[in-house]
């Protein structure tokens, strides 16, 4: 519980953006590429500090590292609500969040391979990894409350929640096996693997951050109303989340099959996306939950693959391997953004459709690089 509150409250700030994108267009008047670029900064500045976040996550423990990105994230959200009055401040605002959310995903995946045994670790990590579409969910939920109280108010609700994860997040839970600080830890497996692994789900987060930060406007371009599109939403999180906790489970019966499965899951979600394309109402509707359930449902079982075959040093590894995820929801939705802006959306949905098909042939290169263990390796042993 601990890790999936932080990771949610890490999240808040760029999904909020992403949901409440027509009320902040409105009173901070700025258009779909500036949205795009501010979604991006988020992500911009987590890729740049993942490589060492990782590293500080292996020095400072899991549990102050998941209190801190928690708190950084109350105090990002605070600022937003009571001082943006301008883009270029909700972007820098953006960028605050975007720290924490690289410090909250290492913590996670570090603070879970302490508590949960091998075997579960699938599961856990899927459980865990529903904190992003979680966070999608409440966002949308966010829509109609916004309506009326304004889009601010929600900015708040998502600190106290930040302030909520900070507190709870236990000084050493029990069942604990804890990890000896170490800066000099290192991945086991090559760094080149690890590099083509992150290029690969950099362009599958492309995508899925792209879905989540304008799901809300195309709906409205394939003729939705605001409140019918941020249905979409939240029915699209609400499966996200599901489709997570069962192929997480899955890879635990399964081991050693991750990466190949991830491949066939973005070949899917590129043709949804073309679907997406097609700006017709009801296909829209159609196949927004199905985009969700296959450009939505990896990050679990990339973050698995990734722990199991880096039992020395996970916080590391993931530091790496998510430069990529979150480099990629840099260029997601600025590349998006800027061709709906400036093209139209069909052109923008077939552009996600394309980095889908391009994380298909990176990540089944890295499938062959990384030699995932079939079985769980050996438990850490307490210092």
């Amino acid at each position: 519980m601990a890790s999936l509150t932080a990771t949610i409250s890490a999240n808040l700030p760029v999904f909020f953006t992403g949901s409440l994108a027509i009320q902040l267009q409105r009173d901070l008047g700025f258009g779909d590429a500036a949205l795009g670029l501010a979604v991006g900064v988020f992500y911009a500045v987590g890729a740049i500090g993942s490589p060492w976040m990782g590293g500080i996550v292996e020095h400072i423990g899991a549990q102050r590292a998941l209190r801190m990105g928690a708190a950084v994230s109350a105090a990002a959200q605070v600022a937003i609500a009571g001082a943006v009055q301008q883009w270029w401040l909700l972007a820098t605002l953006l960028a605050v969040g975007g720290l924490a959310n690289s410090l909250a995903q290492p913590a996670s995946n570090v603070y879970l391979v302490g508590i949960v045994p091998q075997h579960r670790l699938g599961l856990a990590l899927g459980i865990q990894k529903s904190a992003i579409p979680a966070a999608a969910l409440v966002g949308g939920l966010a829509v109609p409350i916004a309506a009326d109280t304004g889009w601010r108010w929600a900015f708040v609700a998502g600190a106290l929640f930040a302030l909520f994860a900070a507190w709870q997040v236990p000084q050493q839970p029990s069942g604990t096996v804890r990890r000896r600080p170490d800066r000099t830890a290192a991945p086991d497996v090559a760094t080149s693997a690890l590099i083509i692994l992150a290029i690969g789900v950099g362009f599958g987060s492309s995508a899925s951050n792209a879905l989540s930060a304008f799901l809300v406007r195309g709906g409205v371009e394939a003729g939705l109303g605001e409140s019918g599109a941020a249905g979409l939403l939240v029915i699209g999180s609400i499966l996200g989340i599901g489709v997570r906790l069962l192929f997480g489970a899955r890879a635990d019966r399964h081991p050693g099959r991750t990466l190949s499965f991830m491949v066939w899951l973005f070949a899917a979600a590129a043709v949804t996306f073309g679907l997406l394309a097609l700006e017709q109402t009801v296909v829209f509707v159609i196949a927004t939950p199905l985009a969700f359930a296959t450009a939505y449902a990896w990050p679990g079982l990339f973050h698995l693959a990734v722990v199991r075959s880096n039992p020395s040093a996970p916080g590391v590894a993931t530091g790496i391997a998510m430069t990529g995820t979150l480099a990629g929801a840099v260029a997601g939705p600025i590349v998006f953004g800027v061709v709906a802006e400036h093209v139209n959306y069909h052109a923008a949905w077939l552009s996600a459709a394309g980095f889908l098909v391009l994380a298909c042939v990176f990540v089944a290169i890295a499938d062959r690089r990384i030699h995932e263990p079939t079985t769980p390796p050996t438990p850490l042993t307490p210092s």
